[in-house]
């Protein structure tokens, strides 16, 4: 029992020291989205230039080291051709990325990595083609991806006192699109992962 006392207080401890240390932040920039696809459907895939916007909780962790949470709403996607028709998938994500923080000396950069669960928010296509005229066609195609994804995350960071900018990749690690029913025929889903490349300048507090 006295152990498991001692336990709860260091931990309370570790915890609330950590917390009075913590520095809060905003932060946006760009998203750089792809879509990975292994099979020969998609012609032509493109890199989709989509927003990224959020909060982040930088506390320390170990030693030198940091632990960095955060909730971003993230654009991700892409776009292609198939035959005349042009297609943009815009997938809205809530990405809730957790990555370590390893300072580089006492120069100001430090790199970044760890996991990232995303929560999909929105998926909604949009179609061209000269048989729909100047007017684009726009489908909310959600329930053909999964409710969550998993990837990894890395990259550079550059603190200047409050202002933080970051230079991140992100890879998808599972299968986000789900088999189709069309007229009872099952059409099966390419193997399609989310990946990107981000650009965000923060602000912390």
């Amino acid at each position: 029992m006295k152990k498991t006392n001692l336990i709860f207080i260091a931990l309370l401890v570790f915890s609330t020291t950590s917390y009075s240390q913590a520095t809060f932040g905003v932060k946006g920039g760009v998203n750089f989205a792809n879509l990975a696809v292994d099979k020969d459907e998609i012609d032509d895939t493109n890199t989709k230039l989509g927003y990224i916007a959020g909060i982040y909780l930088q506390m320390p962790l170990l030693g030198f080291m940091k632990i960095q949470p955060e909730a971003l709403i993230t654009l991700k996607g892409a776009k292609y051709e198939a035959g005349e028709l042009k297609v943009k998938a815009n997938l809205n994500y809530l990405d809730l990325p957790v990555s370590v923080v390893l300072p580089i000396f006492e120069t100001g950069l430090s790199i970044h990595a760890g996991m990232q669960p995303s929560y999909l928010i929105k998926a909604k296509y949009e179609y061209e083609s000269p048989i729909f005229g100047n007017e684009t066609v726009e489908d909310d195609d959600k329930d053909s991806y999964s409710t969550w994804d998993w990837g990894l995350i890395g990259g550079l960071g550059l603190q200047l006192e409050k202002l933080r900018f970051e230079a991140r990749v992100t890879r998808g690690l599972k299968n986000v699109e789900k088999d189709r029913t069309i007229l009872s025929e099952v059409f099966t889903a390419n193997d399609t992962k989310n990946f990107g490349f981000q650009l965000t300048a923060g602000l912390s507090f």
